[in-house]
Order: C-alpha cells, then structure tokens, then sequence
C-alpha cells in the first residue's frame, strides 16, 4: 500500500488503463526524486465496475491525481486525468497490487557481480542432491555436474515452489582449473565449446536463467555476462532476457549465433557480434524482428548452418538465408 501512496503522480502520463490494470510513466519530478520511471498498477473485482465499459482510449492522458483509500470491502479508488477531456475515475476494487520500474524496456547492464551465491550454498548438500553427470566437450576437458533441487509443498501436499542449483567442476586433463555456481539450473547448453578464430577457445557456460559465462580453459581467464534484463520490479533483481540453449559461432564472420527462447517457445535466433570473447558486446539482434517485424509468418525459427557469407535459418519447416553484411549493419544499429 504504502509503494502506491508515497509517490507522486500528478503530471504523469497514462501508458495503460482498463479493469485490470493502470499504467504510466511517473512525472519528471518523482523520477529525479526517487530514480522511478514507470508503474503498474493491478486490480481485483468481485465485478467489474460499469464506468470501465465506457471508458473511451485514454493513452497519453495525463495524470491529474490519483488516490487510494482502503474501505471495508477494500479500497476505494480515484483517478482524475485529462485527454481530449476531463475524466473522473471512481470505482471500489477488493485488493490491489503495485509493480514499480527504474526503467522500461531492455537494460544490458552486466548485474553479475551483484548476484549473491550464497543463499543456495545451503542447498549443495545430500539432503538435496539429484543427480550428477559428467559431460565431455573435448579430448582433455570434461565438466562435472552436480544438480540438486530444494522444493516446497502445501499442507495438502501440493508442489508450491521448486528452485533446481547446480555445482560444476570443470576439468582439464583430470585436474580441476575452474568451478563454478547456477543459482538457476534449468538448461544445458548445446555445443559450448567454442573454436575461435583467434586460435584460442572458450568453454561458454550458465551461472542462472540468463546471460552467458566464457572461460578460456587454456588461460584460466573468464567473463560473466548476466543482462539486467527487461522491465521489472524494483524489488526483483534482474528481468527476463533471452534464454541461451545452443551456440553457433562462425569463424568467418566472428559473428555468433544463440538458439533458445523466451520460456520454452517460440524456439528464435539472436546473433552478436564475438570477437572479444573474453569482453564481448552484449547487444544482439533477434532474426525474428528482420524477416517478420510484425509477428504475423513466423512461430519458430531454428539454425541451420553457417555458410561461407550468410546465416541459414529454418523457419517454420522453410530454410532462409540472412547475408553477415546484413547481420552486421543491424547489429551496428542495435549498438
């Protein structure tokens, strides 16, 4: 309740208003004041009140107050902004819900070293334990995995939560050179070793959901990258970001191509420009948003291979060619 009333809204603007929910972009001052850029707000009804079968499009209204009362069936409610004119929004809700966000759309900040391990350390033990498997990603490097997965059930016996970590050993002719955490283990990658056109190469690997690590098992140098990701709340850590499986990198290009997905499907493509693996740029473009923009051809689009100057995706059974100077003057405008 309190993240609602404390802030001010008077000169906002109005992104979003219906039964469920209101949105909108904080004004100027409150930004300044508290780093905040944008709302949500989230109702709940027993029936939806009739005012909002009126409402006409109100985005890009401005806010002219806001208020939030609680009542004995819940809160009372009243929003006052101006469009082509004045309305004056009153209803009652039986709860409500505020999500609050420093910045909206996609944040490539590197949060990794704001990640604390810690809390799952708790969780490495028998107690927990699943499985473990040893995977060969080249003659004399193999990497040993150890999952174990903490779960919550109700009174009635129910799965309410599941958080799977997992603990790695990475292994260099049997002796260890590097170790490492995920905090949420969920995936394997597909091809991680990487053969770099600058003769060395680099183990990519996980250390969450999102993001993606490179070792270089020759060097023992690494590089964590984990996105900020998209827009959240202020009281999560990091937003969702596009979920690395496979890894396709062409030494002809220095061009990298990632498989994988937003939540299990639609399966997509990014490509990123790799050569400085080690500090890579982590800016990529999504294939999707160049063959179709508007969402309307295409569900999945899957790698093929890498030819002598092009990508080859298979969209929705089809193959399709996407030229590197292509690739690349789009990453240049993505940067």
């Amino acid at each position: 309740m309190c993240d609602i009333t404390q802030h001010c809204y008077h000169d906002g603007i109005v992104t979003r208003l219906n039964a469920y929910c209101f949105q909108g972009v904080f004004p100027e001052e409150e930004s300044d004041a508290t780093g905040l850029a944008a709302f949500c707000i989230y109702f709940q009804f027993e029936k939806v009140p009739d005012i909002f079968n009126h409402l006409p499009d109100v985005t890009d209204a401005a806010i002219l107050s806001f208020e939030v009362m609680p009542c004995q069936q819940g809160y009372d409610v009243k929003l006052c902004i101006l469009a082509e004119e004045f309305h004056a929004i009153i209803f009652q809700c039986t709860n409500l819900h505020c999500e609050l966000y420093r910045y909206m759309g996609m944040s490539y900040r590197n949060i990794y070293d704001e990640i604390d391990f810690s809390d799952m350390l708790c969780y490495l033990t028998d107690e927990f334990y699943q499985d473990e498997e040893q995977i060969s990603v080249a003659d004399d490097l193999i990497i040993l995995h150890k999952e174990y997965c903490y779960q919550k059930y109700d009174d009635k016996g129910r799965l309410i939560a599941a958080n799977n970590f997992g603990k790695y050993q990475v292994l260099k002719n049997g002796r260890e050179i590097y170790s490492f955490l995920n905090d949420d283990d969920q995936v394997s990658l597909r091809n991680p070793l990487v053969l770099h056109s600058n003769g060395r190469r680099y183990l990519a690997f996980h250390v969450g959901l999102y993001g993606i690590s490179y070792l270089d098992p020759d060097s023992g140098q690494v590089y964590h990258y984990v996105p900020e990701g998209y827009t959240h709340d202020v009281r999560s850590s990091h937003g969702e970001s596009f979920i690395i499986t496979e890894i396709y990198y062409d030494k002809n290009s220095d061009l990298i191509a990632y498989g994988g997905c937003y939540w299990a499907a639609p399966s997509e493509i990014f490509v990123g420009d790799f050569r400085n693996p080690l500090h890579y740029n982590p800016h990529l473009i999504r294939i999707h948003e160049l063959l179709d923009p508007e969402w309307e051809k295409i569900d999945d689009i899957d790698f093929v291979r890498w030819d002598a100057d092009a990508l080859i995706v298979n969209c929705d059974g089809k193959e399709v060619s996407l030229s590197v100077s292509l690739l690349r003057k789009a990453l240049k405008k993505e940067a």
